[in-house]
């Protein structure tokens, strides 16, 4: 497959908003189906298990577009004029800002024609890759996912959304809790316009914990959408 896979997704259908949340909160290799009918697909579009993927959020007019997630395509169905794909989730995308400028320019073009003849009229389509780029080290992936959330506040649809990752998971003595430790953990977590929460939970931690979300004291759950 010559270029890159772009997965367009919307939030009009509130169970596929429930999924964009989801795929948020995460971890690498997770699992998602996403399905198509055929008028949304390229023509001639090949999916093959093994291909790479970038997830995209867009809605309604489609003058703003997130790149989120890469992924990889797990297994491929095209059945009853819609194509099913489950893709694994990878890191969150870093450089996405050219692709977001350049096809918001193109969707003021289709605008200012009438729509007559969009430039990008599906959903499941391949272009080349337009800077879009895996982060690099806790600093790179830090700023991929701050990226990626404050870019969301563009969309209608996650305004008024709290997302917070994982501050720290430590003791009550303050001792740091290893990966894959079960624990009985407290968090304290500052909503916007909501005060203070301060709860008791059962959780397993797993992989690196660390770094602080904007807005938040503290937090025990990845990617924690309110």
């Amino acid at each position: 497959m010559a270029g890159l896979l772009y997965l367009v997704k919307s939030n009009r259908v509130r169970e596929c908003h429930h999924q964009h949340l989801a795929t948020l909160a995460a971890a690498e290799g997770e699992r998602f189906e996403i399905s198509y009918g055929e008028r949304w697909v390229q023509p001639g579009l090949e999916v093959t298990a093994g291909d790479g993927c970038a997830l995209v959020i867009a809605d309604s007019p489609y003058h703003h577009y997130q790149p989120l997630r890469w992924g990889v395509v797990h297994d491929v169905e095209f059945a009853d004029k819609c194509l099913r794909l489950t893709v694994r989730v990878g890191a969150f995308i870093l450089d996405g800002d050219a692709l977001t400028a350049e096809w918001a320019a193109a969707a003021e073009l289709d605008r200012q024609r009438g729509y007559s003849d969009k430039t990008r009229p599906y959903f499941a389509f391949v272009e080349p890759n337009h800077g879009l780029r895996n982060p690099h080290g806790r600093d790179e992936q830090e700023e991929a996912w701050h990226r990626a959330v404050d870019g969301l506040m563009e969309n209608d649809y996650f305004k008024g959304c709290s997302v917070a990752r994982v501050a720290e998971v430590t003791r009550s003595d303050g001792v740091a809790i290893e990966s894959d430790q079960p624990c009985c953990s407290r968090y304290r977590a500052a909503y916007p316009n909501r005060g203070q929460i301060d709860r008791a939970r059962r959780i397993q931690v797993g992989g690196r914990v660390g770094g602080r979300a904007r807005g938040f004291d503290r937090a025990d759950r990845t990617g924690l959408g309110i």
